[in-house]
């Protein structure tokens, strides 16, 4: 055989190789309080830089979307381009991750960013401002960095109708600003699956979202029963939720998932914790993106301060990473609690970031031009130049001449 009869076969396993695409569902949700002694009502710490460092290795393990569940506002009357200086430190998340976006010169990282539901009304009329605010300072920055806006972070359906008024203003308003608009519901599968269907003021609150994030976090019976079975449940009753929507002949709105499980160890068995939140993580980010289901893991790191919540068992332990070094916040303050997790997120090379069906969006009629998106598309990943697959192929050919 010559040697040209086998240069074809090469090329072809070449280009299949760096053009194939593997797409990632997984996100994770993010907070910086992760020393013992944080307040995420009062702490403000960690500077943008601090933040930057913990999303540089959450993007260096190829997690392409974080959410957040607040601003940490002030309880003060909002002022422009003055109270996000008197946030707490998660203000920093959606400028940290268009700085490491725009430093890549790709769509590395996307933040829905939240907003949270508290009171009095000064302090949610800033939490509310401060949202936009960031959102649209992150994007001239990268544009697409931020993607949407979840309001309120958390809270049971039939209590949005407390602040319908409140949702309608939020909700025109982000679209109007070329964000899509969400919400984080808690208790999604009892009540979206066991309401009436032909509900008019059901359907028009539900439309008023381009997405709902359904929140399912496991209780202490769930730990006695393990990992898998909890796992099946919570997938079941996902698609079950998904269902009752279509079935009130809603499209638009899309269903998000959100879980995790904390690495709690047994009497017998110290390590038995790490393995069943290794376990948890892969199946999550195998059904992820074997279903194209989008779904945030609680959480990116540890919240030490959350030790003692009677409220949610194990509640510290959540965290794919943990903080182990004093007051230091480099990236070597900071270890990854399990071993590489074969979920689709860790394949190399690097896959581009997924940006999901409800993330398109881009910042006209802004003073300052955003930087543009230049990772390639179109069945390349990680932002590979054509240039560099031209040079592979003349190599290639040099050899069989």
């Amino acid at each position: 055989m010559s040697k040209s009869s086998g240069l074809l076969p090469i090329l072809f396993l070449v280009v299949f190789t760096i053009t194939k695409k593997v797409n990632s569902q997984l996100g994770v949700v993010y907070s910086p309080f992760v020393q013992p002694g944080d307040t995420p009502s009062s702490t403000s710490s960690y500077t943008e830089q601090d933040v930057r460092t913990m999303l540089s290795l959450l993007v260096e393990d190829n997690f392409p979307f974080v959410t957040t569940f607040g601003m940490g506002a002030p309880n003060e009357h909002y002022q422009e381009n003055s109270t996000r200086y008197r946030c707490t430190s998660v203000v920093h998340t959606a400028i940290a991750a268009a700085n490491i976006n725009k430093e890549k010169n790709n769509l590395a990282l996307t933040v829905f960013q939240g907003i949270y539901k508290g009171s009095p009304s000064s302090r949610l009329n800033s939490e509310i401002e401060v949202g936009f605010e960031i959102a649209q300072a992150a994007n001239l920055i990268y544009e697409g960095t931020v993607p949407a806006l979840v309001f309120p972070t958390s809270a049971g359906l039939f209590g949005l109708f407390d602040m319908l008024e409140k949702f309608e203003s939020i909700s025109v308003r982000a679209r109007n600003s070329k964000l899509k608009i969400g919400v984080r519901l808690w208790n999604c599968h009892h009540t979206i699956t066991g309401v009436d269907k032909n509900d008019k003021n059901i359907q028009d609150l539900i439309k008023l979202f381009d997405f709902i994030i359904c929140q399912v976090i496991p209780v202490e019976s769930d730990y006695l029963q393990g990992v898998v079975p909890f796992f099946e449940k919570i997938t079941k009753e996902f698609v079950e939720v998904e269902n009752a929507v279509k079935e009130m002949g809603i499209n638009a709105t899309k269903i998000v998932l959100e879980s995790g499980w904390a690495s709690v160890p047994n009497e017998n068995n110290l390590n038995n914790g790490t393995i069943q939140l290794k376990t948890f993580w892969e199946k999550m980010g195998q059904w992820a993106n074997s279903e194209k289901k989008i779904v945030f893991m609680t959480e990116a790191f540890d919240n030490p301060w959350k030790e003692g919540n009677k409220e949610l068992f194990s509640a510290a332990h959540y965290g794919l990473w943990k903080h182990v070094q004093g007051d230091s916040n480099s990236k070597s303050a900071y270890v990854r609690k399990v071993s590489e997790i074969q979920n689709g997120n860790y394949r190399k090379p690097k896959p581009k970031p997924v940006t999901p069906a409800i993330t398109e969006r881009s910042n006209k009629g802004k003073q300052t031009k955003p930087q543009k998106n230049t990772a390639v598309g179109n069945g390349f990943v990680g932002g590979i130049k054509i240039q560099f697959l031209n040079a592979i192929v003349l190599f290639i050919a040099y050899k069989f001449n």
